[in-house]
């Protein structure tokens, strides 16, 4: 039973390092890649398509390119570990039913 469990929680973290987000915002001017775990792998700049006299916007555009791949990382999150976690459960058992309640 227990390492059952273990070896699903390893398949779920090996899932969720290697599960890719690409999010982009202002035509492509800044591009962020995350995991599903939220681990930043690349961030990039393209200095043609920002203006840096203005870095206050840069930063929101930053924080805001940021946010949009966490929140996509999040939602990949949840249904790697769901998915998972409804493999293990006896037969016709689904916790995807469960998430509308909370």
């Amino acid at each position: 039973m227990f390492g059952d469990l273990k070896k699903k929680q390893e398949e779920i973290e090996l899932k969720l390092q290697e599960y890719i987000i690409s999010e982009s915002i202002e035509n492509h001017s800044i591009t962020v890649e995350m995991n599903a775990k939220g681990d930043v792998i690349n961030l990039s700049i393209d200095k043609d398509k920002i203006d840096f006299s203005d870095i206050e916007i840069v930063e929101d555009l930053l924080v805001e390119v940021l946010r949009r791949a966490k929140n996509k990382a999040d939602d990949k999150q949840a249904e790697i570990q769901a998915s998972l976690v409804n493999d293990m459960l006896p037969g016709g058992m689904d916790l995807n039913g469960l998430k509308d309640l909370f």
